[in-house]
């Protein structure tokens, strides 16, 4: 599979149409809404559109064991001003599929959907997936916002964390089951780091917890259809969001952390937020972004393999550019460098593989 790079930000022109209504009234909304439906940047369109939106998944039993049927409820509510036409929704378990019907809701209103499926899932972790309306036969005001995922865990115990951010003008949210067995397996040990290349060891796409988060955010950003540079923003804006914590609070002097302990405890420091990053957008079965830790003076940050013209701070490895990315603290963009670091010596660039 080809490794990717991130390409250069596309300007998007957009065009504003307007339409007058000279002496037209009607009392049928029902056609206004009509006349904007290809004109989805349309404010008229915005006002009257419905906007359906998953926004919990019920697990039951909470904590099912093997063998043992499980059922999913999901919330869906109408955050827009128009009353929705009946649609669909699937929902993905693992490697089962299961579709239900929503019916018409007005705005502002709310259905608990019972799936009528019972998934007998595998033990250990797998990935839920909903989306509603995936054929899109009802206009929206915001078509990105119909996805939602999670985990569940069958037989094994689990800790549950949650993961708010926001990217763009929408705030994100992931609830993440991570079986306990995972995290005790990566406590303890020598992490004695003698050069760059041995934090590669903490570098963990092909975890299961990492996977199944990674191809979470990957649903997401597919349903947002991001360009390839707005995905790796919003996956960076989502690690950026943890709470950073120095080795000295939590641990000792020099202590990297394997990316389940930084999503289990809560976030980390440079080291620790940098290689979750990149363990994330290394997957080879979602992004697949070529990568590399970025050492600067005692500081550590991620480099994202990327094209001529993405724009920002980059460093060159046998000419194949990385952008700089922050991992600590909000906002920072790619190939942006915190002016801290401008003119500092550059120790390493350690390629992912």
């Amino acid at each position: 599979m080809e490794t990717r790079q991130v390409g250069p930000v596309l300007a998007v022109a957009l065009t504003l149409v307007t339409i007058l209504l000279g002496g037209c009234i009607t009392d049928d909304i029902d056609q206004i809404r009509d006349i904007f439906r290809g004109n989805r940047s349309s404010r008229a369109f915005l006002d009257w559109a419905p906007d359906l939106i998953p926004s919990e998944i019920l697990v039951n039993p909470d904590r099912p064991q093997v063998g043992q049927a499980t059922k999913f409820l999901v919330v869906v509510q109408n955050r827009g001003k128009k009353r929705s036409s009946e649609t669909s929704m699937s929902i993905s378990v693992g490697d089962a599929c299961s579709t239900v019907q929503i019916p018409p809701l007005y705005p502002r209103s709310n259905v608990t959907l019972s799936i009528p499926d019972a998934f007998a899932l595998p033990v250990g972790l797998s990935k839920i997936l909903v989306e509603v309306d995936p054929r899109d036969n009802v206009a929206e005001t915001d078509e990105a916002n119909n996805r939602l995922a999670t985990t569940v865990v069958v037989g094994e115990p689990f800790s549950t964390h949650t993961l708010c951010w926001s990217y763009g003008p929408r705030a994100w949210r992931i609830i993440l089951r991570i079986p306990e067995d995972d995290y005790r397996g990566y406590q303890g040990g020598d992490r004695t780091i003698s050069a760059y290349s041995d934090y590669l060891r903490y570098v963990t796409p092909e975890d299961r917890t990492v996977r199944a988060l990674s191809e979470i955010l990957y649903f997401y950003a597919a349903g947002a259809d991001y360009p390839r540079y707005d995905e790796v923003s919003f996956v960076l804006s989502m690690v950026q969001s943890l709470p950073y914590t120095s080795d000295e609070d939590t641990k000792r002097d020099d202590y990297p952390r394997f990316p389940v302990e930084t999503l289990v405890e809560g976030g980390g420091d440079c080291e620790d937020t940098s290689i979750l990053l990149a363990s994330l957008l290394r997957n080879q079965n979602t992004f697949n972004y070529g990568c590399a830790l970025i050492i600067i003076d005692d500081h550590m940050a991620v480099g994202i393999r990327g094209e001529a013209g993405v724009g920002g701070r980059y460093f060159e490895k046998s000419d194949v550019r990385y952008y700089y990315c922050e991992t600590t603290g909000s906002g920072w963009r790619i190939g942006e460098l915190p002016p801290q670091y401008e003119g500092a010596e550059i120790k390493a660039l350690v390629e992912v593989p």
